[in-house]
């Protein structure tokens, strides 16, 4: 005479049996990496293995399981289906894991790195030290990813994010602490200068400067301007800022200054009247003494300016009230 259990065995029905306890890989578990689960019907039996049942506990710790509950959640997603549970009343689950070496992070970091900097001279170096970090083994793969494109390139500390993907699902961020120096070549003052005083090429020289954070200023890009001066007092051996320096005006708002006036072969000086401040190089408007002609010309000295019709536009005319 069969038993119970052997003729349920033979039915249609579902018979799944719990250990007291189990390994689990990956970030989720589903009811067939847990228990047994055996039918007559393979394709149901294989549906029930299927079951999903959340989240796999993470390394260190584990997850407890009660058959009752496990029975309803069966019941539940398969209704209809006859459903005996066998072994344990309550089972624990615990993570297969893996380790993921702290030289590892490191090289993804310094990879990262390398690669939002390619064509800067620059040194990185780990604030702390790392440690090996536990993660669950997963079912197909491991792997380390970085993106650091909303990162600017700038030196200072730095928190590069290091994501953990297991089976392509992010599992956690580790976040790696880095002091980058970046190596620029700066003017660099050769000498105190008082403020007022002009800041010639004799005065700095452009040198090999470590940068070790953001710079909260714009450097001055090549030679200062012809007629630079120092804003404020200035000391030797300091990065020079664009900040730090003011430029005499060469033609002023409201003043008479000359014009040289070119037409191809045709060259004419005339007085005009300025008017806006302008330093050497810039571009400002000027009119005519009799007051009927703009142009906008170039400043090129003290009081002097200089206007190509084939370069620098063609002359507003305005009409004069008489």
């Amino acid at each position: 005479m069969m038993t119970t259990l052997a003729a349920l065995l033979l039915s249609t029905g579902i018979t799944v049996t719990l250990p007291e306890q189990t390994t689990v890989s990956g970030t989720d578990m589903k009811l067939g990496d847990i228990a047994l689960v055996r039918s007559d019907d393979e394709a149901l039996a294989e549906q029930v293995r299927g079951l999903n049942l959340g989240y796999a506990p993470a390394p260190g710790y584990n997850r407890t399981l009660r058959q009752w509950k496990l029975q309803q959640d069966v019941e539940a997603a398969f209704p209809g289906t006859e459903v005996v549970f066998t072994g344990a009343s309550v089972m624990r689950v615990f993570p297969k894991t893996a380790t993921i070496l702290a030289g590892e992070i490191e090289v993804a970091a310094r990879k990262a790195v390398a690669e939002l900097l390619e064509g800067e001279e620059y040194r990185a170096s780990l604030r702390g030290a790392l440690k090996d970090l536990q993660v669950p083994l997963g079912d197909k793969s491991r792997r380390l990813e970085v993106d650091l494109k909303s990162r600017r390139r700038e030196a200072g500390a730095w928190s590069v994010p290091i994501r953990v993907m297991i089976d392509d699902v992010q599992y956690s961020t580790v976040w790696v602490s880095m002091q980058v120096d970046i190596f620029r070549e700066l003017p660099v003052l050769k000498r105190d200068v008082r403020m007022g005083e002009e800041i010639g090429p004799d005065d700095y020289s452009i040198e090999r400067v470590l940068i070790d954070t953001a710079l909260t200023k714009t450097p001055v890009n090549g030679a200062p301007e012809y007629g630079a001066l120092a804003a404020t007092n200035l000391v030797a051996g300091n990065v020079l800022f664009e900040n730090d320096l003011k430029y005499a005006l060469f033609v002023e708002k409201d003043a008479i200054a000359k014009l040289n006036a070119r037409n191809g072969s045709v060259e004419v000086n005339v007085m005009v009247i300025v008017l806006e401040d302008g330093r050497l190089g810039d571009h400002v408007r000027v009119r005519s003494l009799s007051g009927d002609k703009e142009v906008t010309a170039r400043v090129t000295g003290k009081g002097s300016l200089e206007f190509n019709l084939k370069v620098d536009g063609p002359v507003t005319h305005r009409k004069v009230n008489s």
